[in-house]
């Protein structure tokens, strides 16, 4: 039993090095696949509007970001691939099923005239070619992404992310904030 926590434990550390120097190795090789815009033939989703968000992946991070635009009063396309997701609360908000990096459905949340994308999944390889391709489709997108780890971080900012949020450093600084708190 130990060795098993011990191997998952092990993979768990190691694969954001690994995602990392396989990207490495495919760009000086050349054979890995450019981002490039997917032209739709589909029109886009409703909500997609001038400013809108957009949220990939509505677990308890993407739930808690959508419920804080829609409290703002924000158009939000809502993205998650899950088969179980509830539709995304709010009469301003879209939900739709579907993988989010591929480049179809990317296209359909009409990232050209959105103002801000939030890739809320844990899967930072994944978050990476979301970003790249939303990078591709609007150059001057505010991206957020989820991280886990300081290679995630690096990585998911080298794909394009503006921001790279990582759990474990903001609770330390929640932490940190409410022990010092007047």
């Amino acid at each position: 039993r130990d060795l098993v926590v011990t191997g998952a434990l092990f993979s768990i550390l190691i694969n954001p090095f690994f995602f990392l120097a396989l990207d490495r190795r495919l760009r000086r090789s050349g054979n890995a696949a450019e981002p490039r815009p997917a032209p739709s033939a589909l029109p886009p989703w409703p909500g997609a509007s001038d400013g809108h968000a957009v949220v990939i992946g509505y677990g308890r991070v993407g739930r808690a970001i959508v419920q804080d635009l829609a409290a703002r009063g924000l158009d939000v396309i809502v993205v998650d691939d899950r088969d179980d997701i509830v539709e995304a609360e709010g009469p301003r908000t879209t939900t739709v099923r579907g993988n989010g990096a591929s480049a179809e459905l990317l296209a359909r949340c009409d990232l050209a005239r959105a103002g801000r994308l939030f890739v809320a999944i844990p899967n930072s390889f994944e978050a990476g070619q979301i970003v790249q391709q939303a990078r591709a489709l609007n150059p001057r997108l505010g991206i957020i992404a989820r991280a886990h780890s300081d290679p995630e971080v690096a990585y998911l900012q080298k794909c394009g992310a503006n921001a790279t949020i990582m759990g474990e450093r903001e609770i330390a600084a929640g932490m940190i904030a409410r022990a010092f708190a007047a």
